[in-house]
């Protein structure tokens, strides 16, 4: 919006006409009713010309004080325009910048992770839905925040992933488990890369074109470290706070059982041995 001229503010002309307009009014008043009217230049005829006409003058006078104080009001309100419109420019820069840079960061996980992000930009949505050109927070966000009273940095794609992940892993570290029990392994991977819009890199992988696993070569392995890696980047990035879930403490408690660390062999190679039959799963 272009910045309005001082002379055109109605608050500068009213502060300058209006004493002015009373003042010559009373004067212009006093004046025709006062018939002993003579030139006289002497002192006490000067005083006695201030003395009579002081209230009108002094009326005119005011337009000086109030229109310094309306023009001071006047830098004031053009400075607050100012302030406001570089806090929206720089919130509109952030918002694009802050974008850019979340799908660089996705970029990078794509080579260290070996797969393909279809969607970034739905992504970011779903991490910071509240962010647009003029609101930006580098925080994740909580869609329905603050209706629902949840607090500002919880969001529902990461806590759901997060979730997820505590949930294989609990299953991984499970003792006395059967291949039936272990598919869920699988269906979890595969939500939370349904979820993140996550595919499989076609170039490391032409033996499994028709696979729709993101990463079929040691699929337990590969794919839990690769999405704790995934995962862990988008938290730092959105400064999420990561929650202490039940099938977290789930985990942490199979992990403390004896011979957890051979539990979680067994139960990975039994992963991996569904993984090559996927199309049976799905």
């Amino acid at each position: 919006m272009k910045p309005k001229k001082l002379s055109e503010s109605p608050q500068f002309r009213i502060a300058l006409l209006l004493p002015l307009i009373l003042g010559a009014t009373l004067f212009i008043t006093s004046a025709l009713t006062n018939q002993n009217f003579k030139i006289c230049l002497s002192s006490d005829c000067v005083n006695y010309f201030f003395e009579l006409y002081k209230y009108p003058l002094s009326i005119i006078g005011l337009a000086v004080p109030l229109t310094a104080i309306t023009a001071a009001l006047h830098r004031s309100e053009e400075a607050s325009h100012q302030i406001e419109e570089t806090l929206k420019q720089n919130t509109f820069n952030n918002y694009i910048k802050h974008k850019e840079e979340f799908i660089n960061v996705l970029e990078k996980l794509e080579i260290t992770c070996a797969c393909k992000f279809t969607d970034p930009l739905n992504t970011y949505k779903n991490i910071f839905p509240l962010n647009n050109y003029s609101s930006f927070n580098f925080k994740s966000q909580w869609k329905q925040h603050p209706s629902d009273n949840k607090p500002a940095q919880d969001n529902e794609l990461l806590d759901f992933i997060r979730s997820e992940l505590d949930g294989v892993m609990a299953l991984i570290y499970a003792p006395n488990m059967d291949s039936f029990a272990l598919r869920h392994v699988i269906y979890s991977i595969d939500e939370i890369t349904d979820a993140l819009r996550i595919k499989r890199t076609q170039e490391p992988f032409h033996q499994f074109s028709q696979s729709r696993l993101v990463w079929p070569t040691d699929y337990a392995k590969t794919s839990t470290m690769n999405l704790f890696n995934i995962v862990r980047t988008l938290e730092l990035f959105s400064f999420h706070d990561r929650k202490q879930t039940e099938k977290k403490q789930e985990w942490n408690a199979n992990m403390t059982l004896p011979n957890s660390g051979q539990t979680k062999q067994r139960n990975m190679e039994l992963v991996n041995e569904l993984a090559e039959d996927v199309s049976a799963l799905f």
